[in-house]
């Protein structure tokens, strides 16, 4: 999926989505194993393949990615239906400007998350699945795509958060 603005070339955005559908379909394996779905949200305009677009974009310095994707369908770790569970803990328990400022942060250095994380604490708020850090082991983290994906997704769809 690629959302593009709307006086973006069709003929790029459509080659884009080529480009992430093929993503998708190699993150599914030489079995084909599930259905997984790849997205990508730019606002602006855009120019290059998706890999210039992400390295651009999303890869930051210090070897960390702001793209998790793609996502399984299915229900395990890495699927969309966690993806899911943390809007649904955002929308329903962050304010506005809390998550706008997540965003923000997760492009700064170490100092600069540190203190969110410490600030978010002492305001008792709590990332989806109660974690306690913004990266995984990986270098990956989920919660860019969830903010991205936030604007855009039915908020009637998110179902109820639960924090156990």
């Amino acid at each position: 999926v690629a959302v593009v603005h709307t006086k973006s070339p069709f003929y790029k955005a459509y080659e884009l989505t080529e480009e992430l559908t093929k993503v998708a379909k190699k993150a599914s394996g030489d079995n084909r194993v599930g259905s997984w779905l790849h997205f990508l949200i730019l606002t602006g305009g855009f120019s290059g393949s998706y890999e210039t677009i992400r390295k651009t974009q999303y890869e930051l310095p210090n070897k960390r990615t702001l793209k998790g994707g793609p996502y399984r369908v299915d229900p395990d770790e890495k699927s969309f239906s966690s993806i899911r569970k943390g809007m649904s803990c955002f929308a329903q328990k962050w304010p506005r400007n809390k998550l706008k400022e997540l965003r923000d942060v997760l492009r700064r250095g170490e100092s600069a998350q540190e203190y969110f994380m410490q600030e978010i604490s002492a305001r008792n708020l709590i990332l989806p699945e109660n974690a306690n850090t913004l990266w995984k082991e990986d270098g990956s983290t989920p919660y860019y795509d969830m903010l991205e994906l936030l604007d855009f997704y039915p908020e009637a769809l998110l179902k109820p958060c639960d924090t156990k």
